[in-house]
């Protein structure tokens, strides 16, 4: 039904798929080295928070293997399957099994550890879900089996599917973009000033008026604009390449000067994804010959896949709409509120906690964090000064950073600052700091009758003060303070609910 209309050109080339697969992939490995640094303090059998404490905040709907396997030779095992399966998926051998492979692997990750997952983690989750239902080797590919079969071409809907959700990540996010900051043009500044999440060259533009001012507009158009130019039909697919030029400035930008994960890789594939075929035919990249479609072969799977698309279709539009009706400029408004009653009363809760029924695309929006800063762990030694945990760095009247974590634990304390912030939402990063410190004692074999030594530093300035003053205050709390913390399990399981 839906092959018969017009709607041919939103199928993407497949060698625009293969690039696709190889971004992606990369991305996925990517990951799974930020992840790698937590292997055994997340998924192995005592974790930082201890399981039944991580069970609750993650909730009924964070079902995985995890519970069933939770033992440190798993979860090596288990990162070093992922690892070989998104190595064959990148190379392009058998897709068809190795992307439903990733899928899966990548999926239980996530679902074990749900409470703590992050956008970029969604965004290359979504990316990697679609990418199941299209046939992704047909070019730069490693042939290791004979194949003979042809090449189907993509399925409309399942392409349909992919460039909707594209679409949505980014139109939501602008929708929710209507703060100060966005409105007179600073926000890309905000983040750049953040000294512990910046690269050198943000470092270097943050106080670039000329490049600021420019960018944060740029990004509210690219997002508002982006949905037309995928959309639109235009001669050999001009406005999609114009879609994937302005896409691959934009994360190339953000890669540069932001430490976000993956999302910025992530983007680069779904950058490829978009190239139409009048690219590659002017570098002279050959096409595949593909195989005819037979629409009466596999009629009741062929049926089963379109009405479980028309399903995601009408779940991503939902989910979306409703983000944008609580994310806007109009929140509380009779309109906002009335289309957020409409859409609640259609919505379908989510049974899953990580698949495509989460659309929260909340990309620094409404603002980016009024608050930026670093955290510490200081001792205090014989000589009466103060000294730097990890690096024995002496601490001075003159606040630096002394230390920066890695991996996963960078975006897990990147949100623990700020530790006087009462909004509920940060109860599961204050929770995670009492955990933290325990382990981070037990690791270095810091002797606990000593503890009243050792402090926790969270050194923060404001960024949304015009003009900016990089004036530096900081909180100290005792370690003995933050471990001693405690949490109601209703407060807990009340803050992390989820649509």
């Amino acid at each position: 039904m839906i092959n018969n209309l017009n709607l041919s050109y939103l199928k993407p080339d497949l060698r625009s798929l293969s690039l696709f697969r190889i971004i992606l992939g990369f991305s996925i490995l990517y990951n799974l080295y930020i992840k790698s640094f937590y292997c055994i303090e997340f998924w192995g059998a005592d974790p930082i928070i201890p399981i039944p404490v991580f069970q609750t905040l993650n909730g009924v709907n964070s079902f995985s293997i995890f519970d069933i396997f939770r033992n440190d030779n798993f979860a090596y095992f288990y990162f070093a399957a992922s690892y070989f399966f998104t190595l064959l998926f990148t190379l392009g051998i058998k897709t068809r099994i190795t992307t439903i492979i990733c899928c899966f692997l990548f999926w239980n990750l996530l679902q074990a550890s749900s409470t703590f997952t992050f956008g970029f983690d969604y965004y290359t989750f979504h990316l990697l879900f679609f990418a199941c239902f299209l046939p992704l080797d047909s070019h730069f590919s490693v042939k290791i089996f004979k194949d003979q079969k042809a090449i189907n071409e993509p399925r409309l809907i399942f392409s349909i599917l992919i460039f909707y959700q594209i679409a949505w990540i980014y139109l939501a996010s602008a929708f929710a973009k209507y703060g100060e900051s966005w409105i007179n043009g600073y926000a890309v500044q905000n983040m750049l000033l953040d000294k512990w999440a910046t690269t050198d060259l943000g470092k270097l533009l943050s106080n670039q008026h000329w490049y600021y001012m420019p960018a944060t507009y740029l990004t509210l158009i690219l997002e508002c604009s982006l949905v037309f130019l995928i959309f639109i039909p235009f001669k050999f697919s001009y406005l999609r390449f114009i879609a994937s030029l302005i896409l691959f400035v934009f994360h190339l930008n953000i890669g540069l000067t932001y430490n976000v994960g993956n999302f910025s890789i992530s983007g680069f594939a779904a950058t490829a994804l978009l190239l139409p075929a009048a690219f590659w035919d002017r570098l002279k990249v050959h096409k595949t010959a593909l195989q005819k479609t037979d629409l009466t072969k596999n009629v009741y799977l062929r049926r089963i896949g379109l009405y479980f698309s028309i399903f995601v279709l009408f779940v991503i539009t939902v989910k979306n709409l409703n983000f944008c009706s609580r994310n806007n400029f109009l929140k509380d408004s009779a309109i906002a509120n009335s289309m957020t009653s409409l859409i609640e009363f259609v919505n379908i809760p989510s049974p899953i906690r990580v698949s495509f029924f989460n659309q929260h695309w909340k990309m620094f929006a409404p603002n980016p964090p009024v608050k930026s800063g670093w955290l510490a762990l200081e001792v205090q030694k014989k000589d009466g000064l103060t000294y730097d945990f990890f690096n024995n760095q002496l601490i001075t009247e003159e606040p630096k950073i002394n230390w920066s974590p890695k991996g996963l634990e960078f975006y897990l304390l990147h949100y623990c600052r700020n530790f006087d912030n009462p909004n509920g939402n940060n109860v599961k990063y204050k929770l995670f700091l009492k955990y933290w410190i325990k382990f981070v004692l037990k690791k270095h074999k810091y002797p606990m009758a000593e503890i009243d030594n050792l402090i926790f530093s969270d050194y923060i300035y404001i960024t949304a003060k015009r003009p900016h003053k990089n004036k530096i205050i900081f909180n100290l709390y005792s370690a003995s303070e933050i471990i001693n913390q405690e949490f109601e399990k209703s407060s807990i399981t009340k803050s992390f609910s989820f649509d």
